[in-house]
């Protein structure tokens, strides 16, 4: 499993230098992201008005956990209420 803190996150929406990295990373494994850190990218998004679309895009990157309790591959996030319902 791959823990991403906002810092890479952030690289990955906005291409910043080093955002292959995290994306190539990422889409091979696992990858999750801690509430705060998540919460730290929301409010980034949120100051220049794309909270929304990070949180809609992220839902399509998510995968949820399977009822038996084991992993599923595929991101997964902190739920926000942001995004659509």
């Amino acid at each position: 499993m791959i823990v991403l803190d906002a810092s890479a996150l952030l690289a990955l929406i906005n291409r910043e230098p080093g955002w292959e990295v995290v994306a190539r990373v990422a889409a091979g494994d696992d990858a999750t992201i801690s509430a705060v850190n998540y919460s730290e990218v929301l409010q980034k998004a949120a100051r220049v008005g794309i909270a929304g679309e990070i949180d809609s895009a992220l839902d399509e990157l998510t995968s949820p956990s399977p009822p038996s309790g084991g992993s599923t591959p595929g991101w997964r996030r902190p739920s926000t209420g942001t995004g659509p319902t």
